[in-house]
């Protein structure tokens, strides 16, 4: 099968850590630069990064010094290559549970994101389930790390061989991989209900059906990733996978918040123009509304006579709104609708009260 050499699997660690930090400060920055308040998944997507670099810290270490996975003839090693080996496999040991939390609390950002979206029982209460299976997967991915090879000192034997349970652990592999799977067939089904609910065109829902159904893509880099690596059970193998699947879930875990900014960003460059130029020779009054210099700041027109709110919603059992501020001209041309705030934010619509008495 596939195999990959120590400085392709070190360079490859460093670039995408580096390009899942950018993403990290690229989602605040835009944050800040749309005038909107940080939410708790942005804080959170910025610290699961620390955790990534551990990981990748402990893969350079791996790769530098070696480990006791794959060795034909340990026998035949002299005792300062036995100890180098040994500090790889500790090292080894170490970055698992560290590879494996960023995996989850990019889940659990997902997760917030959705919490976000609606206040009905419903979807409240399947993203709650979810979450506890996250929770519980986690525990058993970490269970499997540390419990099939014992005593732990077997983990970090060269000489004599521990056996595979202990330095390959094919077990962790199938564990993490299956339920990694598993959890985002979850996260991928919560948000399906609420977009076909919703009054939007066909074309739209599927362009939020693709964004929010992106993790295939984690499913498909964790099923060659366990495929490839059972096969060849070599450690540079395990290490570059699993950084492939660390990176392409973070773009996964950000692409919704990303979608958010490219349209408002958008719709702001409309209202720009509308303000610079005005339609069948009338100009929106630039005393009243104020044109902001920030490109990607969306709340900063005044809602005055000449602005309205849209609400797009959807029959009962569950409102989603895409709250937007249309700017109409008294001329002919027209203006049409920019999003108020972030654009195209799927916002919460049932009131309590009305939800009580429809579920």
């Amino acid at each position: 099968m596939v195999n990959h050499d120590p400085f392709t699997t070190s360079v490859s660690a460093y670039v995408f850590t580096g390009l899942a930090l950018v993403i990290a400060l690229t989602r605040l920055l835009l944050r800040w630069r749309g005038r909107d308040t940080f939410k708790p998944d942005d804080w959170l997507m910025l610290a699961a990064w620390f955790i990534y670099a551990v990981a990748t810290a402990c893969v350079q270490i791996i790769l530098r010094n070696g480990s006791n996975v794959g060795i034909k003839n340990p026998d035949d090693l002299m005792p300062e290559e036995i100890g180098r080996r040994a500090l790889g496999a500790k090292f080894a040991l170490l970055g698992r549970p560290f590879y494996m939390t960023y995996i989850w609390l990019l889940k659990a950002c997902i997760l917030l994101y959705y919490q976000r979206l609606t206040d009905r029982v419903r979807e409240v209460r399947a993203v709650r389930i979810c979450a506890a299976f996250v929770v519980l997967t986690w525990i058993g991915c970490m269970l499997s790390f540390f419990l099939p090879c014992q005593p732990i000192q077997k983990y970090w034997q060269v000489v004599p061989d521990p056996g595979l349970h202990c330095t390959a652990a094919p077990e962790s592999v199938i564990t993490m991989g299956s339920t990694n799977i598993f959890t985002d067939l979850f996260l991928m089904l919560i948000p399906l209900p609420l977009i076909l609910r919703v009054r939007l065109p066909w074309k739209t829902k599927l362009q939020l059906m693709l964004v929010f159904c992106m993790g295939i893509f984690v499913i498909m880099v964790s099923v060659m990733r366990m495929i490839i690596v059972l096969n060849a059970l070599t450690q540079v193998n395990k290490l570059i996978w699993g950084q492939l699947e660390c990176f392409t879930a973070t773009i996964v875990a950000n692409a919704p918040t990303f979608r958010e900014f490219w349209i408002c960003s958008r719709h702001r460059a409309r209202l720009r123009r509308a303000f610079d130029t005005g339609s069948g020779g009338s100009s929106i009054d630039q005393s009243k509304h104020r044109r902001p210099s920030d490109p990607y700041d969306c709340s900063a027109y005044d809602q005055t006579q000449n602005a309205s709110r849209e609400q797009i919603t959807i029959p009962p059992k569950g409102y989603i709104i895409e709250r937007t501020v249309a700017l109409r001209q008294e001329s002919d041309g027209g203006i049409s609708a920019a999003p108020m705030g972030l654009a195209t934010q799927i916002m919460r619509d049932e009131a309590r009260r009305g939800n009580d008495s429809m579920v």
